[in-house]
């Protein structure tokens, strides 16, 4: 009988896998189904795969890159936090979204494309602070503090239809002094991008501004430009 399925925490906390062949009759797995496989360095996703589920690859703190194939629709929070040797993660067009927390923690990650992704969650990438540049020019919404702490995330795109920035989103992203079509974005929420290196915005597609978006250690020179549509704008 072809395994179809490999359920909920069956492989985790095996600290001594080092690899593992996933049959290619898998068609989902389970949440926490590897987690903590501190040993394990790579895996290849069956072609069939049409889910990984919650904290399925957590804690997996050898493996240093993943390929997620086309068939994958969906991955589930947690799916692959603190994977702190992964540099490289290949997404597919069909995945949308990038729920909480899925690749925080992943201290190493380098590469990730993310233009076609229209949603990320609440801390999705927090403290991944090897990340320089991120296209999100499909996002519609980014959560909250998704990228805090990506010290080193210099690059950043938004959508040309306007993208929403949850509190906090970039904040403390040092290395960051300019966003991509930060101008289409109409609602950005308090402290998105607190304590960056950015001292010029264009806001002029704005309607509400949060509290303390742009707030610095120090006091530091800052040009703004709004626009017409602004409604609300907070301190």
């Amino acid at each position: 009988i072809p395994v179809t399925v490999i359920g909920e925490s069956a492989f985790s906390n095996c600290s001594d896998l080092t690899d593992i062949v996933i049959p290619d009759s898998v068609t989902s797995i389970g949440g926490n189904a590897f987690s903590s496989c501190s040993s394990l360095t790579s895996i290849a996703l069956p072609s069939a795969i049409t889910y990984i589920g919650e904290s399925t690859f957590y804690g997996c703190t050898s493996l240093t890159s993943i390929e997620i194939p086309g068939s994958v629709t969906s991955i589930g929070e947690y799916a692959f936090a603190y994977c702190r040797e992964m540099t490289d993660v290949v997404l597919n067009d069909n995945i949308t979204e990038i729920p909480q927390y899925a690749f925080a923690g992943c201290i190493s990650l380098e590469n990730i494309n993310l233009s076609k992704i229209v949603t990320i969650g609440d801390y999705a990438f927090i403290e991944d602070a090897a990340l320089q540049k991120v296209d999100m020019s499909s996002a519609e919404s980014i959560g909250e503090y998704a990228f805090v702490y990506c010290t080193k995330l210099s690059d950043v795109k938004l959508s040309e239809s306007g993208t929403d920035i949850a509190e906090g989103a970039f904040s403390y992203c040092s290395d960051l002094t300019s966003v991509q079509n930060l101008q289409y974005s109409e609602n950005i929420d308090s402290y998105a991008f607190a304590h960056t290196g950015i001292v010029e915005a264009d806001l002029s597609g704005a309607v509400t501004l949060g509290d303390f978006v742009f707030l610095k250690d120090k006091f530091t020179p800052f040009k703004v430009t709004l626009g017409n549509a602004l409604t609300s704008l907070g301190d």
